[in-house]
């Protein structure tokens, strides 16, 4: 897998279906990377989507404050998580859930989502028994705008062994979210051929988060964009692992 990857238009489809009609508000991101050296043979990829009204990006302007909490807000996301053989992506697992969106951050400058936390972490069973996974379970948690997958009690079969969870490292971690206001349009505007932008992540060679803006992936191809998306199957779901960042 390539070290900065971006993920395929077929990720960002099947998030799309998820959603409906197009939300105003809606907050849709993507990621691919591989897990580590500890299960080298899997990979893994998601999507997430919710609606942040407008009134949480005005929050944080008024406030001065990039973050705001929203452990008490009844804002949820919609998150599909896929598990998969590095070397044939067909063979593949997923998983759909929802998790409570505990926290944001905002780009006061770009006025665009940057991060967003789930405080508690998800064990979907339905990723259970996959062989490329060495048959391990899984927990899932978004932390800082992380996709954290954590390998628990990894490659013991035993649930009372004293084995380590092993948490997925980020080599190839690739992101790109894309924010709309509450008229349903794209916070960053468009390219130069019409395309939406989004606010893209990626991993450097020190480890830290750097932060681009781009469209949806494509190589001199006419790739839909979610206005495109959004009409043809709905609103995307599609995120998010990093070094931890606290407010």
């Amino acid at each position: 897998m390539n070290k900065h990857r971006l993920p395929s238009l077929a990720a960002l489809a099947l998030a799309c279906a998820s959603l409906g009609p197009a939300q105003a508000g809606v907050v849709v991101g993507s990621y691919d990377p591989q897990f580590g050296p500890t299960l080298p043979e899997l990979s893994y990829r998601g999507s997430f989507s919710f609606n942040l009204p407008d009134s949480w990006v005005d929050y944080a302007l008024s406030h001065n404050n990039d973050f705001v909490d929203l452990t008490g807000e009844n804002i949820w996301a919609s998150v599909s998580l896929t598990l998969f053989e590095t070397a044939n992506p067909a063979n593949a697992v997923s998983a759909n859930f929802n998790m409570h969106v505990d926290l944001v951050e905002i780009d006061r400058t770009l006025l665009h989502l940057r991060s967003w936390s789930s405080f508690s972490a998800v064990t979907p069973n339905q990723l259970n028994g996959f062989a490329a996974a060495n048959f391990n379970q899984f927990s899932f948690q978004y932390d800082y705008g992380l996709p954290q997958l954590t390998c628990l009690h990894c490659n013991d079969p035993d649930p009372g062994s004293s084995a380590e969870d092993v948490q997925a490292n980020l080599l190839g971690f690739d992101q790109l979210v894309f924010h709309r206001d509450d008229a349903g349009q794209g916070r960053l505007g468009k390219d130069g051929n019409g395309h939406n932008l989004g606010l893209r992540s990626t991993i450097n060679d020190q480890g830290l988060v750097v932060y681009s803006q781009a469209a949806a992936p494509g190589s001199g191809q006419q790739v839909p964009e979610p206005d495109s998306l959004y009409l043809a199957l709905g609103a995307v779901a599609a995120l998010l692992l990093i070094p931890r960042r606290r407010p």
